[in-house]
């Protein structure tokens, strides 16, 4: 998979998120859940202070690595936190991430990307904070930025 490597500053998020793993049975219905309770429940359109209308879904907190326990939480990047209490709030660390590009099917391209990054041996990730940029909401015709940070 092709990739550069970038070095992002702190990111302000707000979001809906939960605590699960790769091993669960149930991951996809969590994350999934969290999808859902975020546009289903119209939750993304009271947030206040965007930065822009992209979503960003970060995975942070790991156990360990990526077989162990994380965080996951679906929002945006706001501004501030002001008018956002009803949310998770989370910093998107500051670092050098690897970043890859997606497009497609986001239902299709994200698992595989994910598969294939678990994969990859040549990748030093650093597990401090990884994250999906939804470019667009176009399911199907979808343009993703995926940041794996890197030591």
């Amino acid at each position: 998979m092709e990739y550069e490597i970038v070095n992002i500053t702190e990111k302000l998020l707000v979001g809906v998120g939960a605590r699960t793993n790769n091993q669960s049975p149930n991951v996809t219905q969590i994350i999934g859940g969290l999808w859902q309770q975020l546009f289903g429940e119209n939750l993304y359109l009271t947030m206040n202070q965007k930065k822009d209308d992209t979503t960003i879904c970060l995975y942070d907190h790991y156990e360990a690595d990526w077989t162990g326990d994380y965080d996951v939480t679906i929002g945006c990047e706001v501004n501030t936190i002001e008018g956002n209490e009803a949310y998770i709030v989370k910093h998107i660390q500051a670092g050098r991430y690897a970043k890859f590009i997606l497009k497609g099917d986001m239902n299709q391209v994200v698992p595989m990307f994910w598969n294939k990054l678990w994969q990859m041996k040549e990748l030093k990730r650093s597990y401090k904070s990884d994250f999906e940029h939804y470019i667009n909401n176009d399911v199907q015709n979808s343009e993703i930025h995926m940041y794996i940070s890197i030591e």
